[in-house]
């Protein structure tokens, strides 16, 4: 299953895409509730076009004080300067604070501005 949230008009997706597993949310992320979203997710990945700081501040807000336990989160940072690539420790340790276990960081080489943190608890990452 998959949920899709994004303030922005959604493009079409292909037929595979349209059944009742996959929801959109046709609202900006900073707005959106747990209450929302039609069931809570396993994994999450973030690739918003909000500051990293700002993408985790909303992850934590959605999901800290839940206690649906995350199986892991891909945290994609669009690093524009090298202030942001020196936070990269503090993002990793903020992921750390929702989801206990390994952390796998990589630059990705299509977007050399763009890096990529996986967060996996114990259960998901066996």
């Amino acid at each position: 299953d998959y949920i899709g949230v994004d303030a922005a008009e959604l493009f079409e997706l292909p037929p595979r895409f349209n059944n009742h597993k996959h929801h959109f949310i046709h609202k900006s992320v900073q707005n959106l509730t747990l209450e929302e979203l039609p069931f809570l997710p396993d994994y999450i990945s973030i690739d918003l076009n909000l500051n990293p700081k700002e993408s985790l501040h909303q992850l934590l807000r959605l999901f800290h004080m839940s206690d649906h336990p995350l199986r892991g989160i891909f945290f994609t940072c669009k690093i524009a300067s090298g202030q942001q690539l020196r936070e990269i420790p503090v993002y990793i340790k903020r992921l750390r604070s929702i989801v206990k276990g390994k952390i796998t960081c990589l630059s990705l080489r299509a977007h050399r501005s763009e890096f990529l943190i996986f967060a996996a608890s114990k259960k998901s990452s066996n």
